[in-house]
């Protein structure tokens, strides 16, 4: 820290000397010092937001998966779904839809979101079902009616056939589809509609 001196005692050329010093110092160096900072705030953010993976909005029809809240055992999956973005509400919120066409009730902040960058697999962190409740054809493809191990009955969800990635779970739908057209082929035959 500097000491104080008696300013009667200097001379008035270094008096006038450090006044242009603390001139110079507010009149210029604070602007560079200022543009300096902005700079370095944008170098940051860009940065960050590289990390980050920062969207600034999602496209409706993007797929998306769902983040899973609360406290996940190991084997839990960190994500749900696919589904579909529908729409974005007045708060900036994401309507999703499930692989039926169905809008979900809640809508989904973009933190809560992850985009599906390739729709043709599931990632890694794909779920774990623990029974098939029900199925429908729609548009000529099977969908299931999932129910998801250590979820409640309310997070049930339609899933397309083509997104299951197990070969004995393909093999059991796949029996249960020829079952079913089986079936279908055999009720039609004892009634004659013509």
């Amino acid at each position: 820290m500097a000491p104080f001196v008696d300013w009667k005692s200097i001379d008035e050329d270094s008096v006038l000397k450090r006044a242009d010093e603390l001139k110079n110092l507010i009149e210029v160096s604070h602007e560079y010092a200022i543009s300096n900072i902005k700079k370095s705030q944008t170098k940051q953010m860009l940065i960050q937001n590289r990390s980050n993976n920062v969207v600034e909005t999602i496209k409706i029809g993007t797929i998306v998966f769902i983040k899973c809240e609360g406290l996940l055992t190991k084997l839990e999956p960190l994500y749900k779904g696919p589904y579909k973005i529908k729409g974005i509400t007045k708060r900036g919120n994401y309507l999703v839809t499930n692989a039926l066409g169905e809008t979900l009730q809640e809508s989904y902040p973009i933190q809560k979101l992850k985009v599906v960058e390739d729709n043709l697999s599931l990632p890694a962190e794909s779920a774990q079902l623990e029974k098939i409740l029900n199925h429908k054809i729609v548009e000529n493809s099977f969908f299931f009616l999932v129910k998801w191990k250590n979820l409640p009955r309310s997070e049930c969800s339609w899933i397309p056939e083509n997104y299951f990635n197990s070969l004995k779970l393909k093999k059991d739908l796949n029996e249960s589809v020829q079952l079913y057209k089986a079936n279908v082929l055999k009720y039609n035959r004892h009634f004659n509609f013509l």
